[in-house]
């Protein structure tokens, strides 16, 4: 949609400058690229925090905002302190049209706006601009998963390199307009680009790719972050049975109904094989072979139901369960 009126404000600049026109030319840019830039950073933003999250050894709790309706709701907290700026700039320079002379032979019939009016209101899209590049840049070493980072990059770093060329263009220049225009063109069309055409290649020329897989989670943060909670609760698991007076009691003949799965390394299990593993290390249960042990005591009980709920909440398979033969 920011791109679309973007393209759309271009119409209003050429247009034979009155009063509307004049509004139009002031407001739309500003709100398009806030439109733009804002979703962008909210976008790289996650990215980063999901990374950022990955890289602690005991993760503890889920990043906040990380929800659609949170991202919606931060990129209109953003895109409306450009529409209020916007207004403000309007109330305090109302748009309306003037003669201006270059030559004594020549008069302009222009918009009647200062520096300052067009200055103010892209002030803050060249703050939307710089956020989104660090965030851009923070996020360049991403998984295969997250390849949209770094095409969003590869928009920022040449959206950088355009409005670094406009504001001398701009002002050193009599075609102000048209170096306005080149200006949104460009960047709304190398922000297009960069996003929409790769996934244009892989729908029309990889359709192999075009797989959920692709555009899901990346596994390298699930398997990195599975991997230290696992290691963080055996660790504790482990420390609790050596502190105590002696060794755990133990159930007694386990027999599976369904298959062992296959264990995969630590770094790689789901969260499901995780359980699985805590329930042998709190209840002493070989899976490899059935066992003889004593009755269980109502701790390991307790225990055992609670996990197995756990279990039972995040897989619709039945889960394996333990059969208890008391010996003589």
């Amino acid at each position: 949609v920011g791109m679309i009126i973007s393209h759309s404000s271009i119409f209003a600049i050429l247009a034979k400058p009155s009063t509307f026109s004049c509004l139009i030319s002031r407001t739309l840019p500003g709100i398009s690229f806030a439109m733009i830039y804002a979703s962008l950073l909210v976008k790289t933003n996650r990215i980063a925090r999901i990374l950022a999250g990955s890289k602690k050894r005991f993760p503890t709790k889920k990043p906040r905002f990380m929800s659609a309706a949170a991202q919606l709701v931060i990129t209109g907290l953003l895109i409306s302190i450009e529409v209020a700026i916007a207004v403000f700039m309007l109330l305090l320079e109302p748009p309306n049209t003037e003669h201006q002379y270059p030559t004594r032979q020549r008069t302009v019939l222009a918009c009647n706006t200062t520096r300052v009016g067009i200055l103010v209101p892209l002030a803050f899209i060249f703050l939307l601009i710089i956020l989104c590049t660090l965030y851009a840049w923070k996020t360049r070493n991403v998984p295969e998963n997250f390849n949209e980072a770094k095409f969003i990059g590869f928009a920022m770093y040449t959206t950088c390199v355009i409005w670094v060329a406009f504001v001398p263009i701009y002002f050193g220049s009599e075609s102000k307009i048209i170096t306005m225009c080149v200006c949104i063109s460009l960047s709304a069309m190398v922000t297009l680009l960069f996003l929409f055409l790769p996934k244009l290649y892989i729908i029309l020329i990889r359709p192999e790719k075009n797989i959920r897989a692709l555009f899901t989670t990346s596994k390298t943060i699930r398997c990195h972050i599975g991997s230290r909670v696992a290691s963080a609760i055996s660790h504790k698991t482990n420390s609790s049975y050596s502190s105590g007076p002696g060794p755990p009691e133990d159930f007694g003949d386990y027999s599976f109904d369904t298959p062992k799965p296959i264990i995969r390394s630590a770094s790689c299990q789901t969260s499901l094989e995780l359980l699985n593993k805590l329930l042998e290390m709190h209840l002493g249960c070989d899976t490899d072979r059935p066992t003889e042990h004593p009755t269980p005591s109502p701790r390991q009980r307790n225990i055992s139901s609670k996990l197995k709920q756990v279990r039972y909440s995040l897989s619709p398979i039945k889960a394996p369960t333990c059969s208890v033969s008391n010996s003589m």
